[in-house]
């Protein structure tokens, strides 16, 4: 049986499992090589080798939680065919069914967000800063032809997703309760919530070109103070 090679794609993979359940559970700042060479069973040597360091490796790890999420938002909108209510209520759904599937991958982006600097190079865009272009891209043709708000990227990711992802941090309302499984109540309130959020007024404003110019007030005169004499009977 042929030995597997230094650049083992199974050896690199099971580094990133054992280091995303590392961070998820401890944290940035209590996760060193030493454990995630312990819990992967590779060498240091070959940890710093496939990821230069902790913060590369912890870079990878968080672009690689992040890069499941961001294919599923893409996945969710990319049919032009479908309408914008549906596609809003696919992309708050999708977020949760991202949180049911991969539970590991939150605690990950949460516990690396501020620490995931490339080695030598700019930092990553957020998993927000990511989303919030997706959704901008998406949202144009409807801006276009007047049925969406023109909202910058950062407000589209707080208007659509920031509510369910703050949602999934934190499990939805009544997660005791026996319908805790049966997040569609919910859900669908964070669905209405943005879609309204994101909905034109119906009263669209005047040009200016249109609009009556206002009438001026005639200016009131003065009353003039009789004196005595004008009280006289004649």
């Amino acid at each position: 049986m042929t030995s597997p090679t230094r650049d083992s794609p199974t050896k690199r993979a099971r580094i990133e499992d054992a280091a995303a359940a590392l961070f998820a559970e401890r944290g940035y700042e209590q996760t060193d090589l030493h454990a995630v060479a312990k819990a992967s069973g590779a060498a240091i040597g070959s940890i710093c080798h496939y990821f230069g360091s902790k913060g590369g490796l912890a870079a990878t790890v968080y672009k690689v939680a992040a890069g499941r999420l961001i294919a599923l938002v893409e996945e969710a909108i990319h049919d032009q065919r479908i309408t914008r209510d549906y596609a809003v209520r696919q992309l708050i759904n999708t977020c949760h069914e991202w949180n049911v599937r991969h539970p590991t991958d939150r605690k990950v982006i949460a516990a690396l967000a501020p620490h995931v600097v490339e080695p030598d190079g700019p930092s990553i865009p957020s998993l927000e800063v990511r989303l919030g272009e997706i959704l901008a891209a998406w949202a144009k043709r409807f801006v276009d032809a007047h049925q969406m708000r023109p909202l910058s990227p950062g407000l589209l990711y707080a208007v659509i997703l920031a509510p369910v992802m703050c949602g999934v941090a934190s499990g939805p309302p009544g997660s005791n309760d026996e319908n805790a499984n049966d997040p569609l109540g919910w859900l669908g309130c964070l669905a209405d919530a943005a879609i309204a959020g994101i909905t034109p007024s119906t009263a669209a404003p005047t040009p200016p070109s249109l609009r009556k110019p206002r009438r001026k007030s005639p200016k009131s005169t003065p009353r003039r103070q009789m004196g005595d004499d004008e009280f006289k009977l004649t």
